[in-house]
């Protein structure tokens, strides 16, 4: 199971992934709002290099 936190704002979100023992999985990373709030048509998913470990 992982959880995420989602700070929403209206020009950007900052969010972090963490496991069940509560270690972040992806530390803190800011994303810019979308009109797609899913990511679908952005592509924000696992594959999106934003979200990977290590990413800057």
């Amino acid at each position: 199971m992982i959880f995420v936190g989602d700070d929403w704002a209206e020009d950007h979100h900052d969010v972090v992934i963490f496991d069940e023992t509560g270690k972040a999985l992806v530390g803190h990373r800011r994303l810019p709002a979308l009109k797609d709030p899913l990511g679908r048509e952005q592509g924000l998913g696992t594959s999106n290099p934003a979200l990977q470990p290590g990413a800057a």
